[in-house]
C-alpha cells in the first residue's frame, strides 16, 4: 500500500540530504530485460514483516537491478546533537543509527567512480564555514570579530559552496527522463574547452557560454517539450536559467569555466547526478482557474512580463514569465514580479497552493455566506494568454496584470512598487481595444 501510494515526487523529496554520503559512480547502460513488469507488494510486505522478528528496530527493502531486496536493520550506536537557542540554552538531541544486515549488491548501471576534491570552504562535521571577512580578499582579516584571522567561523546554515556535502565533484551524470524513457549523460569538463564570454556581470565578472553539449534544451527536443517544461526532479523546481543557456560566471580566472560550470552544477548533488522532469507540468486550462475564481466570486490575478528587450543578456531573465493566485475580489494588487516561464506552470503553481488561496474566500463579515461553485453559475471564459502577451509586448520589460471577477476585468501595469490603472471594462478584449495600441502591436 505504501509503495502504491507514493509518487515519484515523494519518493525524491529529500534526495539532497538522504544521498550526501552516497558514492558518486558515473551510469553505464544495462539491459532491462528480466525486469518483471508487475511486482507481488503484497508477498514483499510479508517477507519484510518477518524481517521484524528477533526485535529487531526495522526492516527495509531496496529495489535495485530489476529486483526488491529486503533485510532487518540492526542498532548502529548513536549521534549526539547540540542545538543552542536563542535564549542560549543548550539543546541535546540524540539519534539512534541502524545499518542494514546485510548490504545488497552493488548496482549494476554503476560505471567508473567520479572524482572530487575537498571542499575548501567549510569543515565537514562541524559548523564552521568560510567567513564572511575573506569574500573578495585574499586572505582572512585577522582583526574580524567573527573568526580572529582563522579564515572559519561558526554558522547555522549550509555551506554555500558544496551545501555540506563536502566534496566538490569533478563529473556529473545528467539523467533527463519523462518517467517512459531516459537518458543519461556525463558531463566531464575537457582542458582547452571553448567558453567564449558573452557578458559581464554588475561588478564587472566574465560570464562565458559552454557549447550546446552543456545545454539542457537539446534533451528536451528529444523529449518532444519545450525548455521551459524542463524541471529539476528531485526539488520539484524549474532548471535555472544558467543550465538552459551553458553559461557560467568566472569567479576564478584561473580555472577553465567548464570546471566551474560542473562544479557549480554538481555541489551538493546526491552521487553527483542531476535527475532532470522533461514532461509539461500537469496542470488543468487556464481557464478552468479563471471560471472557478468567478464561481467563488474571487478575483483571479494573471500577470505577465516580456523580457524580451534583454534578449542575450545572461545576467537577465530571458523569455517571458508568468504567475497566477485568486484573491479577495478587494484585495490590493502588488507589484511583484512572475517567475513561472509557461503559463502552464503558473496554473500549476495555482493549483499547488489553491488551499491557501482560496482561505480568501472566507468572508470576514459573519452575516455574510461563503460562496459555492454552485451557488453562481461560471460563463464560459476565453483564454487570455494572447491578449495579454501584446499588452505586455507594449509594455516590455514591466509586469502587466488583469484581474478577472464577476464585476468584469481590470488590467494594471507594475511601476516600481506601486501598479496603476490602465482599462477596466467587461472583458479582456474591450479592455485591450480601450488601450488603442498602434497597428501591428
Amino acid at each position: 500500500m505504501a509503495v502504491a501510494a507514493t509518487t515519484f515526487r515523494e519518493a525524491l523529496r529529500g534526495l539532497d540530504m538522504r544521498g550526501r554520503e552516497a558514492p558518486a559512480h558515473t551510469v553505464r547502460p544495462v539491459r532491462a530485460a528480466g525486469v518483471p513488469s508487475r511486482v507481488d507488494l503484497d508477498r514483499l510486505g510479508r517477507a519484510v514483516l518477518a524481517d521484524l522478528a528477533d526485535n529487531a528496530p526495522g526492516a527495509q527493502a531496496v529495489w535495485r537491478d530489476g529486483r526488491w531486496w529486503h533485510t532487518p536493520l540492526r542498532p548502529a550506536g548513536s549521534v549526539e546533537k547540540l542545538h543552542e537557542r536563542d535564549t542560549g540554552q543548550i539543546v541535546r538531541y540524540v539519534r539512534q543509527l541502524v545499518r542494514r544486515a546485510v548490504e545488497p549488491p552493488d548496482p549494476a548501471w554503476w560505471g567508473e567512480p567520479v572524482e572530487h576534491r575537498p571542499c575548501p570552504d567549510c569543515r565537514p562535521g562541524t559548523r564552521l564555514r568560510r567567513c564572511h571577512c575573506r569574500i573578495g580578499a585574499p586572505g582572512p582579516d585577522p582583526q574580524c570579530s567573527r573568526c580572529s584571522g582563522a579564515g572559519f567561523a561558526p554558522s547555522g546554515l549550509a555551506c554555500f559552496t558544496c551545501r555540506d556535502g563536502g566534496r566538490i565533484p569533478a563529473a556529473l551524470t545528467v539523467t533527463v527522463t519523462d518517467l517512459r524513457r531516459v537518458r543519461h549523460e556525463a558531463w566531464r569538463p575537457v582542458p582547452g574547452e571553448s567558453a567564449p564570454v558573452v557578458g559581464y556581470q554588475p561588478n564587472g565578472t566574465p560570464v562565458h557560454q559552454l557549447g550546446p553539449y552543456w545545454r539542457l534544451p537539446c534533451h528536451a527536443a528529444a523529449f518532444g517539450v519545450r525548455p521551459a517544461d524542463l524541471s529539476r526532479l528531485d526539488e520539484d523546481l524549474p532548471v535555472g536559467q544558467d543550465l538552459l543557456n551553458g553559461t557560467v560566471t568566472g569567479y576564478d580566472p584561473v580555472v577553465e569555466p567548464a570546471r566551474q560550470y560542473v562544479e557549480r552544477v554538481g555541489t551538493g548533488l546526491p552521487g553527483a547526478r542531476l535527475f532532470v522532469l522533461a514532461a509539461a507540468p500537469d496542470a488543468p486550462p487556464l481557464t478552468d482557474l479563471l471560471r472557478l475564481a468567478h464561481a467563488l466570486d474571487l478575483a483571479a490575478v494573471l500577470t505577465y512580463c516580456d523580457h524580451r528587450l534583454d534578449s542575450g543578456d545572461p545576467t537577465k531573465v530571458q523569455g517571458e514569465r508568468w504567475d497566477l493566485r485568486l484573491a479577495a475580489r478587494d484585495a490590493p494588487l502588488g507589484a511583484e514580479s512572475p517567475f513561472c516561464a509557461s503559463v502552464e506552470l503558473a496554473v500549476a503553481r495555482c493549483v499547488e497552493y489553491l488551499d491557501s488561496h482560496l482561505l480568501a474566500a472566507v468572508p470576514r463579515e459573519p452575516e455574510r455566506p461563503v460562496p459555492a461553485p454552485q451557488a453562481a453559475p461560471s460563463p464560459p471564459v476565453a483564454d487570455p494568454t494572447a491578449l495579454l502577451r501584446r499588452v505586455g509586448r507594449h509594455y516590455a520589460g514591466q509586469p502587466v496584470l488583469v484581474s478577472f471577477d464577476r464585476a468584469g476585468c481590470r488590467l494594471w501595469l507594475a511601476e516600481g512598487e506601486h501598479v496603476r490603472s490602465l482599462a477596466q471594462a467587461a472583458t479582456l478584449d474591450e479592455a485591450v481595444s480601450a488601450l488603442r495600441f498602434p497597428n501591428g502591436e
